[in-house]
């Protein structure tokens, strides 16, 4: 479980899936007081050997401009190691977001969980 007092981001206990996959699905506001959260996060998952990982974004309701540096650095930095980051279910707000500031071509995105699955296991893996 990851949070931080005041932070406003809660991330439960990640699912770790076979093929190097793990599901992350944080609950509350990405923003300036809780990057450092889903940063720790995604680490922790990485290091214990998960290369891909799938954040479940359903739950996020709100994500600022840190929250998108934190999207946008953790997906470049899983990239340099041969994994990918897969945000699924993104909520419409926070795809407003994604699209006002022209990142969308940048990340990975996938309708739902199992979408996401399903981009991480095809033959040809997600790139940009």
């Amino acid at each position: 479980m990851f949070a931080e007092v005041g932070s406003g981001l809660f991330i439960p206990p990640p699912v770790r899936g076979r093929d190097g996959m793990a599901l992350l699905c944080p609950v509350g506001e990405l923003d300036l007081a809780s990057e450092n959260v889903w940063r720790r996060a995604v680490a922790e998952v990485r290091a214990a050997g998960h290369d891909h990982v799938i954040a479940d974004c359903s739950g996020i309701t709100f994500c600022d401009s840190s929250g998108l540096n934190a999207l946008l650095s953790t997906h470049m930095s899983v990239r340099e190691t041969g994994g990918a980051l897969v945000l699924a279910r993104v909520p419409v707000p926070m795809r407003r977001v994604l699209e006002i500031a022209g990142t969308i071509p940048f990340l990975t995105l996938a309708a739902t969980v199992y979408d996401a699955f399903d981009l991480l296991t095809s033959p040809v893996p997600p790139t940009l």
